[in-house]
Formats: C-alpha cells, sequence, structure tokens
C-alpha cells in the first residue's frame, strides 16, 4: 500500500533548476528560515567561545556608505566586531539577534571582500 503523499512546497524543483525557498520571492523567508527548511547539515561547535562585550560606537550607522546597506529590501542583520568589542550592530525588523543567520558559499567571498 501506497501512502498519500505531496512534495515538500519549499524542497519542489520548480523554476530554472531551483528549488522554491531559493527563487526570488520566496528567497528571503527562505535564508531566515534555512535552518527549519532543511533536515541534514553538518554543524561544528568549538569547544570555547570568545565573549564579547558591547562597545556601541553609533556613528558607524550614520555613515552614508553603511546606512544605504542597512536601508537595502534585502537586508537581514548587520554586526561590526574589533576583537572582542560589538561596534555596531543592526537588525531588519524581520530579523534579529536571536536567530541563525545561514552561513552559506556566499559569506566566504563577501566576508574577503570586506577585510580585503
Amino acid at each position: 500500500m501506497t501512502i498519500p503523499s505531496i512534495a515538500n512546497p519549499d524542497l519542489d524543483i520548480l523554476f530554472a533548476n531551483q528549488p522554491r525557498w531559493n527563487l526570488p520571492d520566496y528567497r528571503r523567508r527562505g535564508f531566515h528560515n534555512l535552518h527549519t527548511t532543511m533536515r541534514y547539515a553538518m554543524s561544528l561547535r568549538a569547544p570555547r567561545v570568545l565573549p564579547l562585550r558591547k562597545q556601541i560606537d553609533w556613528t558607524i550607522g550614520d555613515r552614508p556608505d553603511v546606512a544605504r546597506f542597512l536601508a537595502m529590501p534585502h537586508f537581514s542583520a548587520f554586526v561590526v566586531v574589533c576583537g572582542e568589542r560589538i561596534l555596531y550592530e543592526r537588525y531588519a525588523p524581520d530579523f534579529g539577534p536571536d536567530r541563525p543567520h545561514p552561513i552559506m558559499s556566499i559569506t566566504k567571498t563577501t566576508l574577503n571582500l570586506m577585510l580585503g
């Protein structure tokens, strides 16, 4: 006997060989909820963590280049860390410091551009 089922709409391949969660109309929700959509992953945890303390410099958010980035519709989160100090942090209304942010292959490229 076969149990009737339907494809998971977030994982179903729809357009351009992409699953729905990764299509433009669904991508923001897809990235914000990737930890609930994907069932299998490799996760590494450090045995020790670096405690961070806030020392906010509000002028960072006033910089025109930063303000432009924070106003983008695809913005989720922005954190500036130096050593063990959080110098600035800002989150989109539908995101926050309590939400996991997926780290995918684009993260390495972006980080290298930012640090370079």
